[in-house]
């Protein structure tokens, strides 16, 4: 137990017990196993909740993390083929990105098939939602 700036006792409990924890004890892999995928309901902005919605994962999701990896190597291609990364094409990279982002979408509720083209006109057309599913989607919290 130490004191807090406030004057206030405050447990080291839960710190001494994961210090001395086993690496083992640590397993993203595992908690993303098990992880719940999160419920965005599609509020169209001076329209109010559509009823539609999409399914996030965790930017440390497999799906989403060998996307990024994959974009990350095809810039390093194109950096490497146009000598600089300020020569690469910005449409190339936009487009790049987006794929790996709409990994982060595993379903929706629309007709049409959620699939990366669909998904990429989507967001494209549809910034509001671009914005907050990069932001949902790195809030670790919500997925533990």
């Amino acid at each position: 137990t130490i004191m807090s700036s406030e004057n206030k006792q405050v447990s080291t409990e839960v710190a001494k017990k994961a210090v001395s924890a086993s690496f083992r004890d640590f397993n993203l892999k595992k908690k993303l196993e098990n992880a719940p995928l999160l419920h965005y309901p599609l509020v169209f902005p001076g329209q109010g909740d559509t009823g539609h919605w999409l399914k996030i994962r965790n930017r440390h999701s497999e799906e989403f993390r060998q996307a990024d990896l994959k974009a990350q190597r095809q810039i390093s291609a194109l950096v490497v083929a146009n000598g600089s990364f300020e020569k690469i094409d910005k449409d190339m990279l936009d487009d790049i990105n987006m794929r790996a982002f709409c990994k982060l979408v595993a379903s929706w509720s629309f007709e049409e098939e959620c699939n990366e083209d669909n998904l990429m006109e989507f967001f494209n057309n549809n910034p509001f939602a671009y914005d907050d599913i990069n932001r949902l989607a790195a809030q670790d919290s919500l997925f533990f």
